[in-house]
C-alpha cells in the first residue's frame, strides 16, 4: 500500500460537523475502493486511501462538494518530490493570521490574482507559521513564487511547493 493511493482532506467551507466519516466513506467510494479512511471532526480535518493510484491522483488538488460542506483534497507533505506541484504556493510567516478568520484572510488576499481552490495552515516550522494555497492556473502560482506580500500586518514569503520548500 502506497502512500501515493492517500489524500488528506480539508473543509473549505461548510461546518466541519455536517460531516462524518460514514458520509465521506459514501462520497469516495463512487470513485473507486476505499481501503481507509480517517475524520476528525473537530478539525475538520481527515485522510482517505485509496485501492489504486489513479483514482487518488484523479483527486488530487480539487474542491468537492459533499452535502453543504466543500472539501480540498492535498498530498501529504512527506510525498512531496523536488519538482514544484503545480498551481500551489506555501505561504510563510510569523505574523500569519491565526484564529478564526485566517481562512477568509488568506483567501480575500489571494483571490485578487485568482480564484483559490484551497488553503491549508500547516504546522508550525522554525518559528514560521505556514499555509498551503492552491490555485487552478499554475501561470498564478509561479507568478507569485519568490514574493512577499502584506497581509494584514505581516510580510509573507510565498514559495513554491516542493520536497526542498517545505
Amino acid at each position: 500500500m502506497s502512500s501515493s493511493t492517500s489524500l488528506n482532506l480539508s473543509i473549505q467551507r461548510g461546518s466541519c460537523y455536517e460531516l462524518s466519516a460514514q458520509l465521506l466513506l459514501e462520497f469516495f467510494q463512487v470513485f473507486g475502493t476505499v481501503e481507509e479512511l480517517e475524520y476528525h471532526r473537530e478539525k475538520g480535518r481527515g485522510m482517505v486511501k485509496f485501492q489504486l493510484e489513479e483514482v487518488a491522483r484523479s483527486l488530487l488538488y480539487k474542491n468537492l462538494v459533499i452535502g453543504e460542506c466543500t472539501i480540498f483534497t492535498w498530498r501529504n507533505l512527506d510525498c512531496l518530490g523536488v519538482k514544484p506541484e503545480s498551481g500551489l504556493c506555501i505561504v510563510e510567516s510569523t505574523g500569519l493570521p491565526s484564529g478564526w478568520e485566517k481562512m477568509v484572510v488568506l483567501r480575500s488576499h489571494f483571490e485578487q490574482y485568482c480564484q483559490v481552490t484551497g488553503i491549508v495552515f500547516l504546522p508550525s516550522k522554525d518559528g514560521l507559521r505556514r499555509a498551503l494555497v492552491a490555485f487552478p492556473s499554475d501561470s498564478v502560482a509561479k507568478a507569485l513564487h519568490g514574493a512577499k506580500h502584506k497581509i494584514g500586518r505581516a510580510m509573507v514569503d510565498i514559495k513554491e511547493v516542493a520536497s526542498t520548500t517545505v
